[in-house]
């Protein structure tokens, strides 16, 4: 009841549209287990509702407008206000109703399955979650006591994540913002400031989808859920495979378990593989959001992950150790690159960029100031990515892999003998977030 409430205060407009896809998806479930070839065409059904409720609401004015290009019919089409959290809590349950019609064996109560799609630290942005790590410690949840230490655990984790968020996104969202509405309306920007933009987004991006991330799992914690570890220090990654192993990991898992491999995966070859990575990256791409850019982010992507296949490929039986911090500037590279087309409201705003990136167009005159701190702001941004443990490192959190073993704010304080000075530290956090809450915020995935 708690998380239905958190969803409907700010969405009740939308609140009749999740609750149908919980009915709904429900009741398919229960005749997706059953034996025979009925099972097959409910599970096709519930498909195609979870796929129409999507593509209604996030996708018909899009494809109205290219409809309208290629015809000259007006569809009359309305842009929706995307309801908060459909692609997440519509991607589970279609995961939840491949699993039933696979297993059979799929028995939860209404309840509980509308908690396990509903839970609120998870529910807005994230992470997927699967049925089998979720809706089991959900069922346990009332015969478990008040852990302290989980509830420390989850408070501390949530504090960095909000700090990471108020102190570090939102003031770089400020100059990133500047330069891609400059840009997007067709004004000149320097390369400097081109790069600087790119940069900009590229840290804010991280810093607001690390915060969320480490803010679902504080308050899991705190309620007594482990929830997956969505997020682990990607752009340390030395090639664009591990970078997608180490961003939204539950969506690059949904995309490899439900969609790569069941278009064939790597089992038809290298073209094969090539043509299932790009189709899976464009439909990444698309399902972040409506538009045009999307589709050219997903498809770099895409390509980027074919170059890097065949690249392993060629170099298989070569020791190129010595080149990691190289293949780590390489992969950065390319992601910002891809970002400036996430980003931008418009195809040539992010082709504005892109080519005083690098540098492809004639100068003229700057029409931003770019001011010594954030230039100290962006440094320093990079400077945490590489060089600060995340907090799978700090807590040593496994999420659900080893419930048994993990001892969180034990081990932490242990290990750095600063019990007194980590309060210090978190209270400190706390402190200054609280200061830069004057202005409500949003969280760039719940656009998404």
């Amino acid at each position: 009841m708690i998380s239905l409430v958190f969803y409907f205060l700010p969405n009740w407009l939308h609140s009749h549209i999740i609750v149908a896809s919980i009915l709904v998806n429900f009741v398919i479930s229960k005749y997706v287990q059953k034996t025979g070839p009925s099972a097959k065409y409910f599970l096709i059904l519930g498909i195609i509702y979870n796929l129409a409720v999507i593509g209604y609401y996030k996708y018909s004015f899009f494809f109205g407008e290219i409809f309208y290009y290629l015809t000259d019919v007006d569809m009359g089409l309305t842009k929706f206000i995307l309801p908060v959290g459909i692609s997440f809590y519509t991607f589970q349950q279609i995961a939840y109703l491949v699993d039933c019609y696979k297993e059979k064996d799929v028995n939860y109560s209404f309840w509980h399955y509308s908690l396990f799609v509903t839970f609120f630290p998870q529910l807005i942005a994230g992470p997927i979650v699967h049925h089998k790590e979720l809706l089991p410690q959900i069922m346990r949840l009332k015969n478990l006591g008040f852990n302290a230490e989980w509830f420390a655990a989850g408070a501390f984790i949530f504090i960095i994540g909000l700090a990471k968020k108020l102190l570090l996104a939102d003031n770089l969202e400020v100059l990133a913002t500047e330069v891609f509405s400059h840009a997007d309306k067709g004004e000149y920007i320097g390369t400097f400031t081109a790069w600087v933009g790119a940069l900009s987004y590229t840290l804010q991006l991280y810093f607001d989808f690390s915060a969320y991330s480490d803010m679902a799992i504080g308050l899991g914690l705190m309620f007594g859920i482990r929830l997956p570890i969505n997020f682990l220090s990607p752009y340390k990654s030395e090639s664009i495979v591990e970078f997608w192993r180490r961003w939204h990991i539950t969506l690059s898992t949904f995309l490899r378990d439900y969609l790569y491999i069941p278009l064939g995966g790597n089992r038809n070859g290298s073209i094969g593989r090539y043509r299932n990575l790009m189709l899976t990256m464009l439909i990444g791409g698309l399902w972040h959001g409506a538009g045009f850019n999307f589709i050219i982010w997903g498809g770099l992507h895409g390509f980027y992950l074919m170059a890097n296949h065949a690249f392993q490929s060629a170099t298989r039986n070569l020791n190129l150790s010595s080149f990691k911090p190289f293949f780590v500037l390489v992969t950065l590279f390319f992601v910002v690159i891809a970002w400036v087309f996430f980003r931008a409201e418009t195809l040539n705003g992010a082709l504005t960029i892109t080519s005083q990136m690098l540098n492809f167009s004639p100068s003229g005159t700057e029409s931003i100031e770019v001011q010594p701190y954030m230039l100290l702001l962006i440094g320093f941004g990079f400077f945490i990515t590489q060089f600060t443990p995340n907090v799978s490192q700090m807590f040593n959190y496994q999420g659900w892999k080893t419930p048994d073993g993990w001892q969180p704010i034990t081990i932490f304080l242990d290990k750095f003998k600063l019990r007194k000075g980590a309060i210090a530290y978190i209270s400190c956090l706390l402190a200054a977030s609280l200061m830069f809450m004057a202005q409500p915020t949003v969280f760039i995935y719940f656009n998404f």
